[in-house]
């Protein structure tokens, strides 16, 4: 089950925007790696509060989350999250400018460089995709700096001005005296917001926040091997900004159930049923491999229900290691015959009367094929 933003804010579902903002400004400040060194307890609240105010204050965001959950913005690549405390600030440098809290600085008061946001996206993946490996085309939605202002969220270059609180250097130092001690710290200017320049005419195509949102294909490569959970980093193609770099996109790779086998590790299980003249007679059949590849298969004369059949390095091949696979193991299982009449039936069984069974009853035909194979790992 996803998150609940509303929750870890406290506010109603219905809340207002001033009301969000508000809820999360109390939580970041009272949760602020500034006031609470060391505890870990409070980092993580902090950085959840950023994460459930980084999706309601976006209103594309807050309504895919409010129909479909957080499942529905990891889905559409939207919901990205937060890397650490200097990408919070980043993110949010406004906020805690007013509090004179990070707002683009480090906890010891310099300048640091700003940086995109990274963003995350999941796609799903065949069997045969973590086979063979596999080369997939992604659309992604981010933030980029404004085409029409590059960036600067001004009409014209000439609208953008220094800040004469700060002198353009975005930080202001502030004398706090206790009893005898005197003590000076800096934070973010309250009048640009660490920005160090103040805006009179706004860029009429973003309305000054410098920041638009484009759509880029991205190609991803998997390579073989991977399992559910693992990720691809992209370098560079997370959130764009106009003075810094882009930040990471990170690919969350999920891994689908395949119909036919199931994999533990890099070995594979499943069935292989056959004809009752093939379990007979034997021979050779053929059957699409777990890697969409044909795999031919040499079945013995008399082979028994329940016989399991086990194709070196036919696997899952080893992440980094693609020549390094595991096997493939199938339990055979005859077809019987249906939809005979009675003179086939009565052929069928003369033929078959009074012939030799095997008498080994190790291998049991209850249940189906997934029971042998839990029974196997259950044992263990």
């Amino acid at each position: 089950m996803g998150k609940d933003y509303y929750s870890i804010l406290g506010v109603a579902r219905g809340a207002s925007d001033a009301e969000i903002k508000k809820a999360y400004r109390k939580q970041a400040l009272q949760h602020h790696p500034d006031r609470n060194p060391g505890d870990k307890g409070a980092e993580e609240s902090f950085k959840a509060c950023a994460e459930a105010y980084e999706v309601l204050n976006d209103p594309e965001k807050r309504e895919i989350f409010d129909t479909y959950g957080e499942d529905g913005l990891n889905s559409r690549g939207m919901h990205h999250g937060f890397s650490g405390f200097e990408d919070i600030f980043s993110a949010f440098s406004s906020i805690f400018g007013d509090a004179g809290l990070g707002g683009g600085f480090s906890f010891g008061g310099g300048r640091r460089q700003p940086r995109g946001r990274d963003m995350r996206h999941e796609i799903g993946m065949t069997l045969e995709d973590v086979i063979n490996g596999s080369t997939r085309k992604i659309k992604v939605r981010k933030p980029a700096p404004c085409s029409g202002c590059e960036g600067s969220g001004a009409e014209t270059p000439g609208d953008v001005t220094s800040c004469s609180t700060c002198n353009g250097r975005g930080v202001v130092m502030r004398v706090i005296r206790q009893g005898f001690t005197t003590f000076q710290t800096s934070g973010a200017c309250p009048d640009c917001g660490g920005a160090g320049k103040t805006i009179d005419k706004f860029c009429p195509e973003c309305d000054g926040t410098g920041s638009m949102r484009i759509e880029k294909v991205v190609e991803v490569q998997v390579p073989p091997g991977v399992q559910s959970g693992q990720q691809v980093r992209m370098s560079g193609e997370g959130e764009q900004i106009a003075d810094g770099p882009a930040g990471d996109l990170y690919i969350l790779l999920r891994e689908e159930e395949d119909d036919r086998f199931e994999r533990r590790g890099t070995d594979l299980f499943g069935p292989l049923k056959i004809d009752l003249l093939t379990a007979i007679e034997g021979g050779k059949i053929e059957i699409d491999g777990p890697d969409g590849k044909e795999l031919k298969i040499k079945i013995e004369a008399g082979i028994q229900s329940g016989t399991v059949k086990t194709i070196r390095g036919k696997g899952v091949p080893l992440l980094n290691r693609p020549r390094a696979r595991g096997d493939l193991h199938l339990q055979v299982w005859v077809r019987t015959p249906a939809g005979l009449d009675k003179d086939q039936k009565k052929k069928l069984g003369k033929l078959l009367k009074g012939l030799p069974v095997c008498d080994d009853d190790s291998e049991s035909e209850e249940g189906g094929w997934k029971d042998w194979l839990h029974a196997i790992f259950n044992a263990e």
